[in-house]
């Protein structure tokens, strides 16, 4: 809420805020450990004394000392806190049953802990809706300036105070007693009625894929992985809330659910690799490409588990799971981000090798090609062009993603000239570097450094912003004054000095100190302005620019107008009505 307030947020108070979740988190499971598994108290505060020490070093070690947008360090980290937060939340189902306790245990808990966590959500949301509307009328009824900021103020305080205290005052207690109750009704409809139609859709939507794959022996769309996935999150998730409710409904898709669906899971999982295969194939490895072979392998695994196992344990799922989630943040050359920046790298020469733009150590422009065009194709004299930009945008986009993720000095191996780059620790200590410095040396290398802007870190501190509506006249010199132009219906001013429409709508009057000094028409000038029309159904012409300025001389001032906006109406009769005016006036007065 503090950020929120102060519109500025430090990375010592980011580094604060995940250190508090992640510890939050943390600390939670760990309750549940010691109490679930009666440690001792000596055995308790030893794992909480290590853990604060844990979150010692991850506050100072981990976490980066400055949130650098262009910094490898910091690309990483939110991938990172996903996969730390996903652990503790799985942690948190599975610890208490760890080495202890019977599937009906393991289920009975877990569904009591969804049914809190939904109820704490929903109080949660129905209390912001409520106050937010409160908020409005208090606003609207009352006049009560609200800033822009009470909104959000009151969803973090409601989600991230409320939930988590209301969520953590109904928190289930754990029992070994090989008893499972039976589940509310909303629950029954939810996970039954709602949940297993739901997977059956998109389960005939991926075999009807997978038919027309066979039709037309074709590889499938990468897209289809993603479909595959989260058909296989939410099934999985179906699944387990479904696990007992056998024992409690005579609903039969239920039982048959439970017993067919990973045979079912099978073709998808075999989606998911085609699909990827195809991918990593045609554009190398990126980090979510490398997330969603890792989930596939977990997949698979899984899925031959259930349909293998004699004796099968749901708690094998959160369980793998969890380990699968922290493979990304591992460093090593097997990591996420070290293979994904391999790949890349791989990539990004060969496609400077294939376009004849790096020869014998020595980066070439590119160039546009030419073709000796024997026919009147049209086609083919478009054709140099469109290759051209195509190897620009492919070229661009390969070197944008490097340039996030490594310091590009792995090029200097490639070339006999050494290039200039830079390091990300020198990166973080200047503002004055480029955001793509490293990666304009090696675009304008190759002639493409028109499609990397000269964009400058941002300028972090206490931002000021001073703002003044000028509509008074401004003396700049003795006898010598500005003043605005603000002509509208049925303005009305208290200044010194100001114009105003004559009463036919034709000209200014100006006034000063309540006393008309003179007149001046417009009446030519937006004549003049109205034969420039070519349009005449159009309403809204930009055409000033050409004759903006008015000049006026009078026995009392001369006056320069510069018109930024005039507009009116031309009468049937033909006469002219001038309606509003917006502009400024230089006029200097004769004594």
């Amino acid at each position: 809420m503090y950020a929120i307030d102060s519109g500025d947020t430090p990375s010592t108070l980011i580094n604060l805020i995940l250190v508090c979740g992640v510890g939050v988190l943390s600390n939670i499971a760990l309750t549940i450990a010691a109490e679930s598994h009666q440690w001792n108290p000596t055995r308790t505060w030893g794992a909480r004394l290590t853990l604060g020490v844990c979150l010692f070093f991850f506050y100072f070690i981990f976490l980066p000392t400055s949130y650098d947008v262009y910094n490898a360090h910091t690309f990483r980290l939110p991938f990172q806190m996903a996969s730390v937060i996903l652990f503790l939340h799985l942690l948190v189902s599975y610890i208490p049953f760890l080495f202890r306790g019977s599937e009906e245990d393991f289920w009975e808990y877990n569904k009591d802990v969804f049914l809190r966590f939904v109820e704490s959500i929903f109080y949660a949301f129905f209390l912001f809706v409520g106050l937010s509307i409160a908020l409005l009328a208090l606003d609207k009824l009352f006049g009560i300036d609200l800033d822009g900021v009470s909104y959000p103020r009151l969803f973090i305080f409601l989600v991230g105070i409320f939930h988590t205290l209301y969520f953590l005052s109904k928190y289930p207690t754990i029992f070994y007693d090989n008893e499972i109750k039976k589940p509310i009704k909303a629950y029954l409809i939810f996970s039954q009625y709602i949940l297993i139609p739901l997977v059956l859709v998109y389960l005939a939507i991926l075999y009807a894929y997978a038919a027309q794959i066979a039709v037309k022996w074709e590889l499938p769309q990468g897209w289809v992985s993603q479909l595959s996935l989260w058909f296989s999150v939410v099934g999985i998730f179906a699944f387990l809330l479904n696990y007992f409710n056998h024992k409690f409904s005579d609903f039969k898709l239920t039982s048959y659910f439970k017993k067919y669906f990973f045979p079912a899971l099978l073709l998808p999982t075999v989606l998911v690799f085609i699909a990827i295969y195809r991918r990593v194939s045609e554009y190398g490895v990126t980090e979510l490409r490398y997330v969603v072979a890792l989930l596939g392998v977990w997949l698979l695994g899984i899925t031959i588990y259930f349909n293998l196992a004699k004796k099968k344990k749901i708690k094998v799922i959160p369980i793998s799971l969890s380990l699968i989630v922290l493979l990304p943040i591992l460093t090593g050359p097997l990591s996420m981000f070290n293979v994904a920046v391999s790949s890349q790298q791989k990539r990004f020469k060969q496609d400077l090798v294939d376009r004849s733009l790096l020869v014998d150590k020595q980066l070439i422009p590119l160039k546009r090609k030419s073709l000796d065009i024997n026919s009147d194709s049209s086609i083919a004299v478009a054709k140099p062009d469109s290759i051209y930009y195509e190897d620009k945008f492919v070229l661009s986009s390969a070197i944008k993603y490097l340039d996030k993720r490594t310091d590009f000095i792995f090029v200097n191996d490639w070339v006999e000239e050494k290039l200039n780059f830079i390091s990300d620790a020198e990166k973080m200590g200047t503002d004055s570097i480029n955001q793509y410095h490293n990666g304009r040396i090696i675009a304008k290398m190759i002639g493409i450094d028109d499609l990397f802007p000269n964009y400058q870190k941002p300028i972090t501190g206490e931002q000021f912003y001073f703002n003044k509506h000028q509509n008074k006249s401004v003396e700049l010199t003795k006898n010598k004054f500005f003043l605005p132009i603000q002509i509208f219906r049925d303005a009305t001013t208290d200044n010194d000095m100001y114009f105003r429409l004559n009463k036919e709508k034709t000209g200014l009057l100006l006034y000063r100190n309540g006393k008309e000094l003179g007149e001046i028409s417009l009446l030519d000038y937006y004549q003049n302005l109205l034969k420039t029309i070519d349009d005449k159904e159009n309403k809204i012409y930009d055409n000033l620019n050409n004759n903006p300025l008015l000049l006026v001389q009078d026995s009392l001032y001369d006056a320069s107008l510069i018109i930024n906006s005039i507009n009116g109406t031309r009468l049937e009769n033909g006469e002219i009505s001038i309606e509003n005016i917006y502009g400024h006036a230089i006029i200097e007065f004769k004594n």
